[in-house]
């Protein structure tokens, strides 16, 4: 009897699949650790991951969608970083909001070539704009919902909308953070996370 339909089967074919594919993303970010995104080739990935031509397209249309394949394979490890302050219970302000900005830098140095490229990339690139929005929508959505718990329960002031203080604040961070990847931020991580938790806690508590 024939086991090419058989469940086992199926699961079989499904995980060389995916081990396939995460062979292919795995070379492709070690790759932009040390180049840019501009200077990858899919010949280069396709070598590295030692796959064939066929294998790759089967999976990606281009470079860029691979890159958008890295993101979405980081977006929720992205988010968690910024979880202590998103859901800080009863942790005070200012040390739930020097967690999550800690944890949220050290993260873009984890995966800085996904996210440099990411950031670097998104403008003319459909599908990796659309994402990216939705990743930083997600941020200031949660910010948003924070600043307005804050405000009912008296420890946040009044001010500007929380969804377009939330958006101006979530800006910041991203544009701070890549310009530490790419060495345009003068201040040290420490430093930069000092300034940065600074600034959210005065625009938000009204708290130097």
């Amino acid at each position: 009897m024939s086991t090419l339909g058989s469940p086992r089967r199926q699961r079989g074919v499904r995980t060389r699949r995916r081990d396939l594919a995460g062979s292919i993303l795995d070379a492709a970010e070690g790759l932009l650790e040390r180049r840019g995104l501009d200077e990858l080739t899919v010949a280069d990935v396709i070598e590295a991951a030692g796959v064939s031509r066929g294998s790759f397209y089967f999976y990606f249309e281009s470079k860029q969608t691979v890159v958008a394949a890295l993101l979405e394979r980081i977006v929720d490890e992205v988010h968690e970083a910024s979880l202590p302050w998103f859901e800080r219970g009863d942790t005070p302000p200012e040390r739930a909001l020097r967690e999550a900005v800690t944890g949220s830098l050290a993260l873009w140095r984890r995966h800085a070539a996904v996210l440099r490229s990411t950031v670097e990339t998104w403008q003319s690139d459909p599908e990796l704009r659309d994402l990216w929005g939705d990743v930083l929508r997600r941020f200031t959505v949660a910010a948003a919902a924070q600043i307005e718990r804050d405000r009912e329960a008296g420890l946040a002031v009044d001010g500007p909308p929380a969804r377009s203080l939330a958006a101006a604040l979530v800006a910041m961070n991203e544009r701070c953070f890549y310009l530490a990847l790419v060495d345009l931020q003068p201040e040290s991580d420490e430093e930069l996370v000092e300034s940065l938790t600074a600034i959210w806690l005065s625009a938000i508590y009204g708290t130097d």
